[in-house]
């Protein structure tokens, strides 16, 4: 589901809300790389998740927010995307120093995480708000999807499913199989130096 039209993208909030408030930034028009971008637009993408994320924080602040991560993987699907995550100080202690993708396949498969209007509607309202409210602050031009007549739907359409495909659907690579099945133990993968290497392995 979009939420705004942004300069460099579509704000898309992320079908999976096991961390409430997790969206995407997906680019528009569409790129592989960031390198496929002029300067300026790079800047622009950049700039934007940012804003993105702020608006995340500042409408998860009352939620024990922890931080605000971003990823930009492409590893899977070849479409410039940016995932930003809420994490949270409830979350399990373990879980704390590793990639949100590292959390095990349930996570994002259960239906009870599934985005719901009930469930996350209020919290969809007020980050579409801030982020609003930023991008103007920021002189960023910007629309809502509600004024384009499903333009952004057709946009995304090509890339939106691949995007959204759960975790669970993929082979986890063979360096976190244990990690992930035995949750919520992530030390073999939070070993500072060896994570980096490996996040080209089955990421988003």
């Amino acid at each position: 589901m979009v939420i705004a039209r942004l300069s460099s993208g579509f704000a898309v909030i992320g079908d999976t809300q096991f961390l409430p408030g997790y969206y995407l930034l997906l680019a528009s028009p569409r790129a592989n790389h960031r390198s496929d971008l002029s300067f300026d637009r790079r800047q622009r993408f950049l700039v934007e998740m940012s804003l993105l994320g702020e608006a995340i924080e500042t409408a998860c602040r009352g939620r024990e927010l922890r931080r605000i991560t971003y990823e930009i993987l492409g590893n899977t699907d070849a479409y410039l995307h940016a995932h930003v995550f809420p994490r949270y100080s409830w979350e399990p202690a373990e879980r704390h120093g590793c990639p949100v993708f590292l959390y095990p396949p349930g996570r994002w498969t259960d239906e009870r995480y599934h985005f719901s209007e009930d469930r996350h509607g209020v919290l969809k309202h007020d980050i579409a708000t801030v982020l609003q409210n930023l991008m103007r602050r920021a002189g960023s031009p910007e629309w809502s999807l509600s004024e384009r007549d499903g333009h952004a739907d057709r946009t995304i359409g090509r890339c939106h499913s691949s995007l959204q495909k759960l975790p669970a659907a993929r082979t986890q690579p063979s360096w976190c199989q244990q990690s992930v099945a035995h949750e919520p133990s992530c030390e073999r993968v939070c070993v500072p130096g060896q994570r980096h290497q490996r996040d080209n392995d089955g990421a988003m």
